[in-house]
């Protein structure tokens, strides 16, 4: 059984279709389902951000605004110096709700909201 979800038109602005040639699709009972990575246009760790820790090294990326992410890539390929980023999110507000179906699986709504 394959179960399968429209991307979202973001999505389709973050990965385009002309790039589809570059890509390795899975393939599920014979239907192509997805790539085995995709190839975003702009940095996605900037944008969500990454924290984590291993033996001997630490990381923390603070997440920024695409639209600055944007610009900067712009500038950079016109050979223009970047801009400093305001480290904040882009995400300032978030409400969640939690439905139970079954004693083995929930359903969890999340709702970003820019103030």
């Amino acid at each position: 059984m394959v179960v399968s979800f429209p991307h979202s038109p973001l999505a389709k602005l973050l990965f385009p279709v002309v790039d589809s040639n570059l890509l390795k699709f899975l393939y599920d009972d014979n239907q192509k389902v997805e790539p085995e990575w995709y190839i975003p246009i702009i940095p996605l760790v900037l944008v969500n951000g990454a924290e984590g820790i291993g033996t001997g090294w630490a990381c923390k990326i603070p997440n920024y605004d695409p639209r600055e992410i944007v610009n900067n890539i712009n500038r950079m390929l016109n050979h223009q110096d970047p801009l400093p980023m305001v480290k904040r999110p882009n995400i300032q507000c978030m409400t969640k709700k939690t439905n139970i179906l079954t004693s083995a699986s929930w359903l969890q709504l999340i709702k970003y909201v820019n103030k």
